[in-house]
């Protein structure tokens, strides 16, 4: 089974999660999950110095729940995990850009945290920065860990404020040792880490600062880990932000076809509720729909071979009684797609 990773505010009900799974990501409203398509676990996350993060090292289940009041730090886990994301796409540079910058997602108070202000005695406020500027992010599975470091570029260059890739690792088992790494990279330099006196094996000298290891070096024979955790993390999904407007892709027509996986934007959803219902989970979902919408019924139809959806619904536009609409219509539904 997968991570899912649910996070609420304090009173929110169960369709306003957002969900993370690591292979297989949902929100509860639009999709289930088999146990079959599901990839391995994420077993820790860690967080240092982003947005309200100072440190932090969180275990987690096949389920989490991460609940709290506004300002507790809950956004800021989520996207902790969806920067560690962009890390396999090649994207956390232009991810950390959309937040503003390093500088504003950098852990803003004191380097250290006394013991009053532990106790509450003082409120935590920013200190005069001593050590070098450093974002870290990482999480383990249940057969490799992966880490990155942030930070500022060198002196002189014209982007003075993008993020600079200081350090990466991959590791073997859930805790990051030097016995225990499999791939290493500092600065701009790649390599396998040798025993005792033997010299490194070097992947790539020449790195960018803004380019990752997983996304710009790939070696099926001297570093099959690599390939490995670049395509687990390339499975994980983010359904944080649908689109319910007129205009939302969900409601855009898309080609029919097999969809075990339910993308980012959801535009595919009625080749998922499809999917689910071909590998043999139709009563499941058709029961978990009806609770969901107080018996409504949400029906797949053929036409020339093409593929659409349409939903039942009492009181659909403000009238009791059962009417059916093609999903592009009913403000209810999420979109249509065909061959």
């Amino acid at each position: 089974m997968g991570t899912l990773i649910f996070v609420t505010s304090h009173g929110r009900g169960a369709g306003y999660f957002h969900g993370v799974l690591e292979g297989r990501v949902c929100q509860e409203r639009l999709i289930g999950w088999e146990r079959r398509y599901a990839a391995g676990m994420i077993q820790t996350m860690a967080v240092s110095g982003y947005r309200s993060l100072r440190e932090l090292v969180l275990p987690l289940g096949r389920l989490n729940l991460v609940t709290g009041a506004n300002g507790s730090g809950k956004s800021s886990l989520y996207r902790a995990l969806r920067l560690l994301g962009e890390a396999a796409q090649g994207g956390v540079v232009a991810s950390l850009a959309r937040e503003g910058g390093l500088a504003s997602t950098l852990w803003a108070g004191p380097e250290t945290v006394s013991r009053a202000v532990r106790r509450g005695e003082f409120k935590v406020e920013p200190t005069a920065r001593q050590k070098p500027v450093s974002l870290k992010l990482g999480f383990s599975g249940e057969t490799y860990g992966y880490g990155i470091d942030l930070g500022y570029p060198p002196p002189g260059t014209i982007f003075a404020l993008d993020p600079a890739i200081k350090r990466e690792a991959i590791w073997h088992g859930g805790l990051y040792r030097r016995s225990s790494a499999l791939v290493e990279r500092k600065n701009n330099f790649v390599y396998l880490p040798t025993e005792g006196d033997e010299e490194p094996v070097m992947l790539t000298q020449q790195l960018g600062s803004a380019d990752s290891m997983l996304a710009s070096i790939a070696d099926p024979v001297r570093a099959p880990e690599m390939l490995a955790v670049r395509e687990s993390i390339r499975r994980w999904r983010f359904y944080d932000g649908f689109r319910t407007d007129m205009a939302s892709p969900v409601r855009t027509p898309q080609i029919g076809t097999f969809t075990p996986v339910l993308n980012n934007e959801g535009t595919d959803v009625a080749s998922a509720i499809a999917t689910i219902r071909a590998i043999g989970t139709e009563r499941l979902w058709s029961g978990r729909w009806r609770m969901r919408f107080r018996g409504a019924g949400c029906m797949r139809r053929s036409r020339r071979g093409g593929l659409s959806c349409s939903c039942s619904s009492m009181g659909c536009y403000g009238r009791w009684g059962q009417r059916s609409y093609p999903m592009g219509r009913c403000g209810f539904c999420f979109g249509q797609q065909h061959c």
